[in-house]
């Protein structure tokens, strides 16, 4: 063989060679992806895998026998059905590696942290130069990362005086001595805006407040809860889904923020049965991480990142969370679009700010009634919890709340999987799932996401039939509206107080589903036809429970009201005597209390108790220098001028009437008993042809006052739920009781 053959003999074999080793590298990063997707399908992949490796075998034998026989039109046909057959194995390599890297990265193992040194912005400060001699308050948890490690770092680098920082126990009385301007700056997670803009006095808190300097630091995410992070998922678990109501679009910067939406769910893989419990964001429950875990609004446990919600739920339900979901609720917007939009069942005509908190032009408006609605309309759905009477009748004739709003928010999950099913372009679904990897962030590794296979499998096959993919148990956490004194805003806030009753109920159905009680079997079983068959709904209805125990406003109430209230509940009532000449106060009056009204009672110190401000008149009380309004002369004195007291307390009544003669006016005051400590001494009537006018021209100088007067009940029955579902339920017990 000449020189020339044998060089070209020998580039055959080379360009032979070279295909064969990218179609083998094809193959082998073929199986490898096939491989990752463990739990689907094992049987099938596994003969994909073997299949896979035969051809390659194949491929190489054809390799040897090309270069062997060293024909043409052998060599030719091998190279083309190499490439050919090696490019679409690539090309499935990819589209599986893709899908595998967004479900991998759902799992979000590094996230980034970020705190700022804020102020408000009619402060001075612009600089950190500008900091000497200013307070500036911190958080003194050491293990809060935005509040105190980065903090700490940012003091640190910018060489912030150490001297200057005021420490304190929570956010909340930290932001509230900034706007009382009790110190000038304070450090805070850079997410403040979209954590505290729900909470009264903090709604404007992003345009009141600006950011001096940020700093951020991407960390693994701190997460031991997941120990079985290798197993598949077979036996009945758990899930807590929190909602984000973030302003940001990737949920890896969430790592403080407001669980706006809280759902436990408990799912059993073996009978495909799931309950769903929505938490309304103001529970009331004891906080694990925050100091002598006090209780407060659920929702802010979340400032503390998902550790410390899972713990809080924990802790008042009794039941174990396996695995954990957040959702941006930004991320739904695109999510619902993405999708084609979603069909859903309204209940009620209303209005809603868009995605961006935003009213006017921007504002979103959904009707009743069965639809298919976009995404800024299934936020707006899932934000929705107040009547907005900014939008007219039309828009605004229903009634929302926490429990109402939670019932939407699974209302749009339903919705969405039932959507998810119909999908079939493969573009859509790498489409969905990058959308699902941006907005979500969870403790389930790949493996265990994958395992769910079987499960979706399963529940496809259900649809089939009833229609739904997801079905769940139907569980509705009763509660009832409490104004409670928050130390931290220094003022009664609105709280949830949910029935132990009811969550008794919710706690063992999902311990029934978990497999971890037996199921009671209902022997009897009535029906009518024609009244159709409504499925129970667990923890909703009447539980008749005692009220939280809350302190009184001693200073609408007697002495002798007082020391019987201390006597029955077992608190020390302390009186503390001032003199006093004050005409707006009478003897006896209490004046002052040293813990706030509508505090805890369970706070109360027992060794020290309350102590009350009395008054006292001094000898020189007795005066004579009362006006008379029977007189020309003062006939223009504004005392003489008869105020409007309604909505005011009949102490001001009283106050008013010590300041003018007593025959410048009769007065005949009517209590009428409540129940509702709220309305206690408030003037509900006057006779209204007195009002504004002057005792001096009126020929009749008698007016009526009535007010209400507060009578504490026997049992503390919580106020009756203003759920119109629940109403009617109740009406229609009622009535059944009746007949």
């Amino acid at each position: 063989m000449s020189r020339k053959n044998k060089s070209k003999s020998k580039n055959i074999r080379n360009i032979i060679l070279v295909v064969l080793g990218l179609f083998s590298i094809s193959s082998l990063y073929l199986i490898y992806n096939i491989y990752l997707l463990s739990g689907i399908e094992n049987f099938i992949r596994t003969g994909i895998i073997i299949f896979l490796g035969l051809i390659i075998l194949f491929f190489l034998i054809g390799a040897i026998k090309a270069i062997k026989h060293k024909k043409p039109k052998e060599i030719i046909i091998f190279i083309t059905v190499a490439l050919l057959i090696g490019s679409l194995e690539f090309l499935g390599a990819v589209y599986i590696n893709k899908a595998y890297t967004s479900i991998s990265k759902m799992n979000k193992t590094e996230v980034t942290y970020s705190s700022s040194l804020i102020t408000l912005v009619d402060s001075d400060i612009n600089d950190v130069s500008d900091l000497k001699n200013k307070k500036i308050g911190i958080i003194n948890d050491t293990s809060s990362i935005e509040g105190y490690i980065i903090s700490q770092e940012i003091i640190t680098e910018n060489k912030i005086n150490k001297d200057s920082l005021e420490e304190y126990d929570d956010f909340l009385s930290m932001l509230n001595d900034l706007y009382e301007k009790d110190i000038d700056a304070l450090f805070i997670s850079s997410s403040y805006a979209s954590m505290f803009n729900s909470i009264d006095g903090f709604s404007n808190i992003k345009s009141e407040t600006k950011i001096i300097l940020s700093k951020e630091k991407t960390m693994a995410k701190q997460d031991d809860r997941n120990i079985n992070s290798g197993v598949k998922i077979t036996k009945p678990f758990t899930m807590l889904v929190m909602g984000i109501d973030s302003t940001g679009e990737n949920i890896k910067n969430a790592t403080s923020f407001n669980g706006d939406t809280l759902i436990l769910i408990t799912f059993n893989p073996k009978t495909l049965n799931a309950t769903m419990m929505s938490i309304p964001r103001d529970t009331f429950v004891p906080i694990m991480c925050f100091k002598n875990q006090i209780q407060n609004k659920i929702t802010h446990a979340a400032w503390y990142g998902e550790s410390c919600m899972i713990d809080t739920i924990e802790n008042f339900t009794g039941i174990n969370i396996d695995y954990y979901v957040k959702i941006n609720f930004k991320g739904v917007v695109n999510l619902v679009d993405t999708v084609g939009g979603i069909e859903i069942d309204v209940p009620y005509s209303f209005c809603e700010q868009n995605s961006n908190r935003e009213w006017g032009k921007n504002t979103i408006y959904v009707k009743k009634g069965l639809q298919t609605i976009n995404g800024e309309q299934a936020l707006a759905l899932s934000r929705n919890r107040d009547n907005n009477k900014v939008c007219g009748k039309e828009w605004s004739s229903y009634y929302s709340s926490d429990l109402i709003r939670g019932q939407n928010q699974q209302l749009v999950i339903k919705s969405l999987a039932n959507k998810f099913k119909e999908i079939r372009d493969v573009n859509k679904v790498y489409e969905v799932l990058n959308l699902v990897e941006k907005n979500m962030d969870t403790n389930l590794t790949t493996n265990q996401i994958l395992s769910f296979y079987d499960i979706g499998k399963k529940m496809l096959e259900n649809s089939k039939t009833d229609g739904d993919i997801l079905n769940f148990q139907k569980l509705y956490l009763s509660t009832y509206g409490a104004m409670i004194y928050d130390e931290g805003m220094k003022r009664p806030l609105s709280n949830q107080i949910y029935y132990k009753g009811s969550l008794n109920d919710i706690v063992n159905a999902m311990n029934i589903n978990l497999g971890i009680k037996d199921p009671v079997i209902i022997k009897d079983f009535t029906f009518s036809i024609n009244e159709p068959y409504e499925e129970q709904v667990i923890g909703k209805g009447k539980y008749n429970e005692a009220a939280i125990p809350l302190v009184p406003d001693f200073t609408k109430n007697s002495q002798q009201y007082a020391v019987n209230w201390g006597l029955k509940n077992n608190i020390p009532i302390n009186f503390n005597t001032v003199e006093s000449n004050n005409l707006q106060y009478s003897a006896g009056q209490i004046t002052n209390q040293s813990v706030h009204a509508k505090s805890l009672v369970s706070l109360v110190s027992r060794s020290k108790g309350i102590t009350l401000t009395i008054i006292k008149k001094t000898s020189n009380n007795i005066t004579t220098d009362r006006i008379d309004c029977t007189k020309e002369d003062n006939k223009d004195d504004k005392l003489c001028i008869i105020p409007d007291f309604r909505g005011k307390t009949i102490n001001d009544v009283t106050a008013w009437q010590k300041k003018i003669t007593t025959d410048s006016i009769t007065i005949n005051k009517k209590g009428t008993e409540t129940d509702i400590e709220d309305d206690a001494n408030k003037v509900t009537f006057q006779t209204e042809s007195s009002i504004g006018k002057n005792i001096y021209n009126l020929s009749n100088r008698t007016i009526s006052i009535e007010y209400d007067i507060y009578v504490e009940p026997t049992k503390g029955e919580p106020e009756a739920s203003l759920d119109p579902e629940i109403k009617e339920d109740e009406e229609k017990e009622d009535k059944d009781s009746t007949e």
